[in-house]
């Protein structure tokens, strides 16, 4: 499981991506609490779980401090308790409330982060963006995440979709309210399935309900809730395979589980590399992007950044021209085209 995750194409933007940094951040702070808060629990003495108590906190406050997708990590935490260790939320409650109280503590820092809106032009509910066209357009880039989990490809460092409504989006909407549905009927009927699936919703929710007018959909935000699906994917085909073949020999299952990941290993680190190769060149990362989605205004515009900088001037020229005509109000485009052609005149 491990293997597959750190190998997955759609993990490189995270990893490779150093402005994306937060990211791993985030995740690793998310899992040391969810791991403190399994040591906690586990502790034998007092001070034992004293500690782990403390480091789980810190962990969570520092994931609240790297990004604020950090704040459905107690919920995540509380609901592994109640599937695994106590049986029911009163009991988790009742048993861990001073831990509970201490990953709480991770809101009021992310509240007062976001008192003084540092955000506002980029994220938030007023900046235009109708909510039910947002929610709808997200739940087709739910799915979308779904299935480059699955086939990662193609992937884009920059993804821009168009805000629609319910009326063309009500395919993504309906697959979204199914999974949702499920992950109920397993989180009461199969609870460490359903937990996991959970933990896929828990993560990305605050990416999907709040409107992010500059970047409406990101692989990275796929870097934690892979490793979620990654899980259930092995887990899961073990718990099948063991289930078709009953008196087969005992590890056999295991044996298929493990020559079929390392399969997949050797697939996905060939395709990884690769998207590593164009990272390292900026005029071939955007030009993919550009060949992808011609309409988007900012690969447009950075691909001509990156094409300026490589001594095509000419080419960056015809690409801002691009930029402005699929946003006409896009102000830095039009800027950077000014500057440009001034460039290209004075040159002359």
């Amino acid at each position: 499981m491990a293997v597959l995750w750190a190998l997955h194409p759609l993990a490189t933007e995270a990893v490779v991506y150093v402005t994306q940094r937060t990211e791993l951040m985030v995740a690793f702070c998310y899992l040391a609490t969810l791991y403190a808060s399994l040591r906690y629990w586990a502790a034998a003495t007092h001070a034992a779980r004293t500690a782990w108590l403390v480091l789980a906190t810190l962990a969570c406050l520092a994931g609240a401090a790297s990004k604020e997708v950090m704040i459905s990590a107690p919920l995540v935490v509380l609901l592994f308790d109640r599937t695994f260790v106590s049986g029911s939320f009163r009991a988790a409650l009742r048993r861990s409330w001073s831990l509970y109280l201490g990953l709480a503590a991770s809101w009021l820092l992310i509240a007062v982060l976001q008192a003084g809106m540092p955000r506002s032009e980029s994220a938030g509910f007023g900046l235009g963006v109708p909510l039910v066209d947002w929610w709808c357009t997200q739940a087709q880039i739910f799915v979308m995440y779904l299935k480059i989990a699955v086939w990662p490809s193609p992937l884009v460092i920059h993804y821009e979709l168009p805000v629609e409504t319910i009326g063309v989006n009500w395919m993504y909407v309906a697959a979204t309210a199914a999974l949702a549905a499920v992950t109920l009927v397993l989180l009461w009927r199969r609870p460490a399935a359903g937990w996991l699936l959970a933990c896929v919703f828990a993560i990305l929710a605050p990416t999907h309900v709040i409107p992010i007018v500059t970047e409406i959909a990101a692989e990275r935000r796929m870097y934690l809730p892979l490793a979620a699906l990654v899980v259930l994917v092995v887990v899961g085909s073990y718990w099948l395979l063991q289930r078709a073949r009953p008196r087969a020999e005992a590890r056999w299952p295991l044996r298929a589980i493990g020559t079929l990941s390392l399969l997949v290993a050797v697939v996905y680190s060939v395709a990884s590399s690769r998207r590593i190769e164009t990272y390292h060149d900026p005029v071939a990362l955007w030009r993919e992007n550009v060949a992808l989605q011609p309409f988007n205004h900012v690969a447009q515009m950075n691909l001509a950044v990156a094409l300026s900088a490589a001594g095509s001037p000419q080419d960056a020229i015809a690409h801002y021209r691009e930029a402005v005509r699929a946003k006409p109000d896009f102000v830095e485009g039009r800027y950077r085209l000014g500057l440009a052609h001034a460039a290209a005149g004075a040159a002359l």
